[in-house]
């Protein structure tokens, strides 16, 4: 049986550019449709569908939900670009949502009118979200809504969530961008930004929950929620982290970057600077002595602003310092030198000011810089990480050799 890495890897086959990637996956899905019309067959297809999704018409449906109800599992919703103000639910079936145009074109906005997605039919990882930004989700309590889970909300659910944007979500609760909750929900998240997402409680950017957690190349900024910033993680949680960078999150009462409470967390060949919180540390590890379970956080290959120093411990794990424990190894605590793509301030695409420094990209801000100590500082090869076919360079050159920590982007399709 194939790993759910496996499936991953198999399913996405080349890692294209990722606005790229999801236009070529929907121009082969739109030549199949066509091919299948031009059969002649007055009969009703058999086996997955895809139908089309467009609010200004010429497609199947003009919402997504009407595409998502009319689904079997296997199908495809292809989603034109365009801004859907609407919120949905996956409705616990396995089939595909996808953009055809990516992130950056094709919007669902939640209208501040609770969550915007929501999976809590026992989805799996053939439940896909591919290519859209989340944006505009407000998390309260209400009579068809709760308060945590501003941008998504996961509950007994591990879908696949791919090459999203989750901007400027809010809960009330827990999770302004997502919210994963019960031993049950084991999201594999890939290729997604977390940004200027806020909570009132944990985890401005993501809450998890019981349960585990897979990150892999996300990048969070500019999160803000009273514990854990950017991240909490809390009663038996397990979050996972690969190639992601965390900067600029923060926190009104502990944590600016990481919360865990009776939690675990992994980090490898990631970036972890220029968060703000009261003095504490930047990653705080907490105990609930009233809840079985201990806390521990393991870092390798990461370089984290102030170092292991910035991993603070409550009274309650130093009261119990067996139930919390912190492991480390290749820590890095120097300036990761971040680069916007261009040398004008992108203010509409903020997360694109993540690239790192390279002088062989020959722009004189980089040549002055130097290159950032982040590059080629991993524990295996770009390849081994998946990441091969996409940069941290703002030259567009293809990562090779060992793999750069942090955040990797799509090369810009030619």
């Amino acid at each position: 049986m194939k790993t759910k890495k496996e499936k991953r890897r198999k399913e996405k086959g080349p890692r294209k550019a990722r606005i790229g990637r999801t236009g070529l996956r929907a121009a082969a899905l739109a030549a199949a449709m066509i091919l299948a019309v031009g059969c002649g067959s007055d009969d009703t297809p058999e086996g997955p569908q895809t139908r089309t999704v467009s609010n200004s018409g010429g497609a199947d449906f003009g919402t997504v939900q009407e595409c998502i109800s009319a689904s079997a599992n296997g199908d495809t919703c292809l989603v034109y670009s365009g801004t859907y103000r609407q919120r949905i639910r996956f409705q616990g079936k396995a089939i595909t949502v996808r953009s055809s145009a990516g992130p950056e074109k094709t919007i669902i906005d939640g209208r501040e009118q609770g969550t915007v997605v929501t999976f809590d039919g026992n989805e799996d990882d053939d439940s896909i979200l591919e290519g859209f930004t989340i944006t505009n989700g407000r998390a309260v309590s209400g009579e068809d809504t709760v308060e945590h889970g501003g941008g998504i909300q996961l509950i007994s659910a591990g879908p696949t969530i791919r090459d999203c944007i989750l901007l400027e979500n809010h809960a009330e609760g827990d999770g302004g961008g997502i919210y994963s909750f019960s031993t049950g929900s084991s999201p594999d998240i890939e290729n997604v930004i977390f940004q200027g997402n806020t909570a009132a409680g944990q985890g401005g950017a993501l809450c998890v929950v019981y349960g585990k957690v897979d990150l892999v190349n996300c990048l969070f900024s500019e999160n803000e929620a009273a514990d854990g910033g950017a991240i909490s993680g809390r009663y038996g949680a397990d979050v996972v982290l690969s190639n992601c960078t965390l900067q600029g999150n923060s926190a009104s009462a502990q944590a600016g970057a990481l919360y865990l409470l009776n939690a675990k967390s992994e980090w490898t060949n990631s970036i972890c600077f220029f968060h703000s919180s009261p003095p504490g540390g930047t990653m705080v590890l907490d105990l609930d002595p009233q809840q079985v379970g201990s806390t521990s956080l393991s870092l390798s290959h990461v370089d984290l602003q102030g170092g292991t120093g910035e991993v603070g411990l409550t009274s309650n794990c130093n009261a119990q310092p067996s139930l919390c424990s912190l492991q480390s190894e290749n820590i890095l605590d120097a300036d990761p030198r971040f680069v916007p793509l261009t040398l004008v301030e992108p203010e509409e695409t903020p997360w694109t000011a993540f690239y790192l420094s390279e002088p062989d990209t020959l722009r004189s801000d980089q040549q002055q810089l130097g290159r950032s100590p982040c590059v080629d500082a991993g524990d295996r090869t770009a390849e081994e990480a998946g990441l091969e076919e996409d940069t941290t360079r703002t030259d567009g050159i293809q990562d090779e050799g060992t793999v750069d920590l942090g955040y990797h982007y799509a090369v810009p399709s030619s």
